[in-house]
């Protein structure tokens, strides 16, 4: 169950801690649905984002290579915003006109759970490949880690107002396992200083009566 929780927290972290900055760069080009890229929020932006209602993001540009953010449960309920209560760093350490790779690393201090990630984003006129892995361990105890977390995902752009976007993310230790990754497959809706991200989230392994469950996010910068 401790692994568990580590995955389900490692994967929320992620939905604030990733952004593009290139000439093409729009808002929450940082990330597919909980899938980071390679890229990082550039210098002197300010990124707010509201995920599944109830989870709130920010992230700060100090360079162009380098991110700041904090992630929390709305404060509603002390106990879970505590819980919750994540800051982050994410650093672009490659980068050239098609491919980008970041690494990135998130403490959650209640818990003390620290969560570490490569990601890296390699573009196709206007498809992108996203891929990550990530690890969950204690910060006291670095060996009572959870399995290594892998992700992969594409992103299309259909108009300036519309991308395609689908992932995979596995909590296990392998992408073959089954009841232990995670698919969201929807659509990003584009406005001029944020983006609307709506879909669905089905894990796999599940049976022909279920479908999906909503998937929600708003983002704005500033």
């Amino acid at each position: 169950m401790q692994r568990i929780i580590l995955s389900v927290f490692f994967v929320l972290v992620l939905v604030s801690t990733a952004v593009s900055q290139d000439s093409s760069y729009r808002a929450s080009d940082n990330t597919l649905f909980i899938l980071p890229t390679g890229q990082t929020v550039p210098k002197g932006t300010h990124q707010l984002n509201s995920f599944q209602l109830f989870f709130i993001g920010y992230n700060y540009g100090v360079t162009d290579r380098l991110q700041l953010g904090v992630f929390s449960f709305f404060p509603l309920n002390m106990t879970l915003f505590t819980q919750s209560f994540s800051v982050s760093a994410k650093y672009k350490f490659y980068s050239n006109d098609r491919f980008d790779v970041a690494a990135m690393g998130a403490v959650l201090p209640a818990n003390g759970v620290t969560l570490a990630m490569t990601s890296g984003s390699y573009s196709i006129n206007k498809t992108r490949l996203h891929a990550g892995l990530g690890l969950a361990f204690e910060f006291n105890d670095p060996a009572n880690n959870s399995p290594i977390i892998s992700m992969l995902g594409i992103n299309h752009g259909l108009s300036e107002r519309v991308s395609l976007m689908g992932e995979f993310a596995s909590l296990g230790s392998s992408l073959i396992d089954d009841a232990s990754g995670l698919f969201t497959f929807g659509a990003r809706f584009h406005f001029e200083s944020g983006n609307i991200d709506f879909g669905g989230m089905r894990p796999s392994g599940t049976g022909d009566d279920f479908f999906a469950f909503p998937f929600l996010r708003g983002t704005i910068e500033f």
